[in-house]
């Protein structure tokens, strides 16, 4: 009888561990759900840093082949300046989405 009053008394000294060990598990678990969250917005920031990027890169070509003809058709100065403005205009969601 009084081994298993022994055996019944660490039984309970492990559930107190163990439950103790889970407390301990779930705030590290809480932690690292958090620091996956931030992780994934840095992620979509520079992202959406490296999408500008490539806008203005795009832009900067565009201006440094308008430097480079002489004289454009009015077709192609149309066509040019449609996708200067298409591109402002990404790159302005762009900086929407970061400030948000």
């Amino acid at each position: 009888m009084e081994q298993l009053l022994l055996r019944l008394a660490k039984v309970k000294d492990q559930i107190k561990a163990l439950k103790s060990q889970k407390e301990l598990l779930s705030i590290e678990h809480k932690k690292a759900l958090g620091t996956i969250e931030r992780l994934q917005k840095l992620v979509e920031i520079q992202n959406n840093s490296i999408r500008q990027l490539e806008q203005q890169l795009k832009v900067k070509r565009i201006a440094d082949q308008l430097g480079n003809t002489e004289a454009l058709s009015a077709n192609e100065n149309r066509a040019l300046k449609y996708k200067i403005n298409e591109i402002i205009k990404e790159v302005d969601k762009v900086i929407a989405l970061i400030h948000e």
